[in-house]
């Protein structure tokens, strides 16, 4: 069994919040995508909370199983984790075309939330 070491530090702060702000530009209302296909609010305390969690897993896969120093590698792992997305949300019966965009809208919002979330591990990792 494998002993796995967690430590917070600044950067998994930093990437919370740049996730946090990549999130509320993506939700902003005035954009055109937002108004279009009504993608939906979001609260920010439950954003926070899942955002950490999803910092944490991040880390914890980039520390322990995937050494991740590139962009190229960081945009794997995000295409990874999107597609993970997509697989587990495909089953669901689109009804209108609305439903399909808005859902590859939510697949690619997730797909730049754990770029930007890599990038900042690992470019604030020594503060």
């Amino acid at each position: 069994m494998m002993n796995f070491k967690f430590h917070h530090n600044t950067a998994m702060g930093i990437a919370v919040v740049l996730g946090e702000l990549v999130s509320m530009l993506f939700y902003f209302r005035k954009f055109p995508w937002v108004r279009a296909f009504m993608i939906g609010d979001r609260y920010l305390l439950p954003a926070i909370i899942c955002d950490t969690g999803l910092v944490s897993l991040l880390k914890l896969v980039m520390e322990n199983f995937w050494d991740v120093k590139t962009p190229e590698e960081m945009m794997v792992l995000s295409g990874g984790c999107g597609l993970m997305y997509l697989c587990f949300e495909s089953p669901h019966v689109p009804h209108n075309q609305r439903i399909l965009v808005r859902f590859f809208l939510h697949a690619l919002h997730k797909l730049t939330l754990v770029f930007v979330m890599c990038w900042a591990l690992v470019y604030f990792k020594d503060y």
